[in-house]
């Protein structure tokens, strides 16, 4: 596997999100409990852990799905509590990782819902600025092809294509994708882990990821999170993670690394 398989990071562009003591429980089990954690902007971050360390409640916790019972949580600088919905979603877009819709909707219907925070109740249709925001997000994609497709016709690739492509309408700096290779086949993976890459590299978006694969976090990432019973266990450059030492901590495994072509690359022993 190539070193340069990923974009090379920009330069330091700060901080897009800081979170300070930040607690979140369902039913009184404290699923996250992170005392401080910074998100870089402009890169590709990805959250990693064991099933059920809170990777995807910490998703949720920052795309405004979930609301902290304490601490603060600010995208640059402003406490997203203190952010209406609509602006949010100008600004942040999330992909979750199970997505549903009927399946007679066609392919450019659904991509058009990404512009909805963008509309008065009021509006009729899609203007010029509408139509030209959901054609890039088809074109980036990959899927204008299947503009007039119904969803139920697509492969599982495909299908998660459009819902990405849906959250690029929002016209958003900053996305988050929820486990986006799940129940694909190697194929797809690498399609929607290039398409990240893709947007980050070429339209300097910030992507926050959560993804089980440590060689897929390894390579893919500019920044790896660890969690760990909810806990930041340790955050940093992928080398810098995936350490036996630290890989042992996280999941209770020893792991060997050694490198394929050049690159780091991890094994199950």
């Amino acid at each position: 596997m190539d070193k340069s398989i990923k974009c090379a990071s920009a330069n330091d562009k700060g901080n897009i999100y800081e979170l300070n003591n930040v607690k979140f429980a369902y039913e009184k089990e404290l699923t996250v409990d992170i005392d401080s954690l910074q998100i870089s902007k402009g890169k590709i971050t990805t959250i990693i852990g064991p099933n059920g360390s809170g990777k995807s409640t910490l998703l949720n916790l920052l795309s405004k799905n979930l609301k902290p019972n304490d601490g603060e949580i600010l995208l640059e600088g402003t406490d997203i509590s203190r952010i209406g919905r609509k602006d949010f979603a100008k600004r942040v877009s999330m992909v979750h990782q199970n997505n549903t819709a009927p399946g007679d909707i066609t392919v450019e219907k659904l991509v058009s819902y990404g512009r909805t925070p963008y509309k008065s109740l009021y509006s009729l249709g899609m203007n010029k600025e509408d139509r030209e925001k959901v054609n890039w997000a088809m074109e980036v994609t990959g899927v204008t092809g299947h503009r007039d497709r119904s969803i139920s016709n697509l492969s599982g690739g495909e299908r998660q294509r459009v819902w990405i492509a849906m959250a690029l309408a929002q016209a958003t700096d900053t996305i988050f994708l929820d486990e986006p290779t799940t129940f694909l086949d190697i194929k797809f993976q690498l399609e929607i882990l290039g398409l990240a890459r893709n947007l980050n590299c070429e339209y300097g978006m910030t992507v926050v990821m959560v993804l089980h694969d440590i060689n897929q976090a390894l390579h893919y990432s500019h920044e790896l999170v660890a969690l760990k019973a909810g806990k930041l266990l340790d955050k940093g450059e992928p080398f810098h993670i995936v350490k036996p030492e630290i890989m042992r901590e996280l999941y209770d495994v020893d792991l060997e690394i050694t490198e394929v072509c050049g690159a780091p690359f991890v094994l199950t022993v």
